[in-house]
């Protein structure tokens, strides 16, 4: 069964699908955010955080939040970042390209947001996890540097960090969902 022979939905985080995206991502990923960035993806980019469903299972999902950027990681720029936090997959419905779906979708909301302040998309991707960063660069995410021990409870500790611009105003619509 391929991606196209999936009834996959996508829709924007809602308050009420909170905690079913905290338990998808503690069954799926090595790491763990608080409360806070929950509550973040929801105040400040709701439409860019995105589930997939199939049927009433949630498959799969990105988490983002909206951040002032650092002068550090902006080069001194004003203005803010989307930052995206978690994509994950429950591993039954890999490579059957709900992933490239929900990056699509999300970045997609962002841009459509008309927003210029908001530079442009980050993550953090383990450092040997070489499959997920070519898979972002697929979706116009460069690997900018490696920051060493960044994640505090896996092994290897380092991520590397990928970034893509965002372009304004879009001349035609750049991800196709």
């Amino acid at each position: 069964m391929d991606a196209a022979d999936l009834d996959v939905s996508l829709e924007p985080l809602h308050y009420k699908r909170l905690e079913q995206l905290r338990i998808l991502n503690a069954a799926v990923l090595p790491v763990r955010f608080p409360n806070s960035f929950y509550d973040d993806c929801v105040k400040s980019s709701s439409d860019s955080t995105v589930l997939a469903h199939l049927d009433d299972l949630l498959v799969g999902a990105v988490a983002t939040r909206v951040e002032k950027a650092s002068k550090s990681e902006g080069e001194g720029e004003q203005g803010a970042r989307l930052y995206i936090g978690s994509v994950c997959v429950l591993a039954p419905y890999r490579n059957r390209g709900i992933g490239g779906k929900l990056i699509a979708k999300c970045l997609a909301a962002a841009e459509a947001w008309g927003d210029e302040n908001i530079k442009d998309a980050y993550l953090h991707v383990q450092t040997s996890n070489e499959e997920a960063v070519k898979f972002y660069e697929k979706y116009g995410f460069v690997k900018q540097r490696v920051i060493e021990n960044y994640y505090k409870r896996i092994d290897p500790p380092h991520a590397v960090l990928m970034v893509r611009p965002f372009v304004y105003p879009p001349s035609t619509p750049s991800i196709q969902v």
